[in-house]
Order: C-alpha cells, then structure tokens, then sequence
C-alpha cells in the first residue's frame, strides 16, 4: 500500500464502519484473504477499487470503473501504470482490491479467486499511528 501505507506502519482501523453503511469504492479495508498454496488466511490491507456490479478493466496503464477511467488522483502519481489483461465483474457480496503500489502489489488482479467477500472485511482504515523515536 506504499505510499499511502508504508512497511511497518501501525494504523487504526474502524470494525463497526460497514454496519452503518455499505463499502464504497476507494476506502482502504483490512480483510482476511485465503492462500491456497500455504492454506495460510491472513490479513491484507488494500484499496477498493470496484464494488458488487461494478466492471473494472485496464487500458494504457489506467484502471476504467464501468467504461469511466477511475480518478485516482488523489492516492497515485501520475505517472503510476496499472496494467491487466483482463476484464472483472464484481460479484454480489464481494469487493475487487489494488494495491496503491500497483507496480509490485499482489492483489485482486492476480488472486485465482479476485474477489474479497465482504463478509472477510475486518474493518475500515482511519489513520496511521504516528510514532517517534
């Protein structure tokens, strides 16, 4: 999630966020994600980039949310590609997630099975921790 969040930041997190209301796109979510090859489920923090109907495909580096390119000015540089191949429907009940470090992030786009469960979500993103030393 670098830049946004980086490697061996702590950050708070809402759990009672998606019972007030639904996940939208760009929020930041902490959910558990299962790993066939270990067996292993653990915690990733990503951000929402499509929610149950949505299409999200990929043209010249830009992510395209139902045929729109998605702005994302606010968390990306510029000059940030984000390639694919393929095309994504969101399922009802499930949330497609990127990395905003879209170079090296292994995400939504390259899961056997793309699609997070909301029912896997743990809990909304607030904000970093700062610490000193």
């Amino acid at each position: 999630m670098e830049p946004t969040l980086m490697t061996g930041q702590r950050f708070v997190i809402n759990k009672m966020a998606y019972v007030v209301r639904p996940v939208r796109t760009g929020d930041i979510i902490s959910f558990r994600h299962f790993e066939p090859e270990s067996g292993a489920t653990p915690n990733y923090t990503k951000r929402v980039v499509g929610v149950a109907g949505d299409e999200i495909s990929f043209k010249n580096g830009y992510v395209y949310l139902n045929g729109e390119i998605l702005n994302e000015s606010a968390y990306l540089d510029e000059d940030v590609e984000t390639n694919c191949m393929k095309t994504f429907t969101v399922p009802d009940g499930c949330v497609f997630v990127m990395g905003d470090d879209r170079e090296f992030s292994i995400d939504s786009r390259y899961w056997d099975d793309p699609y997070v469960p909301v029912d896997t979500i743990i809990g909304k993103y607030l904000f970093t921790i700062p610490f000193t030393n």
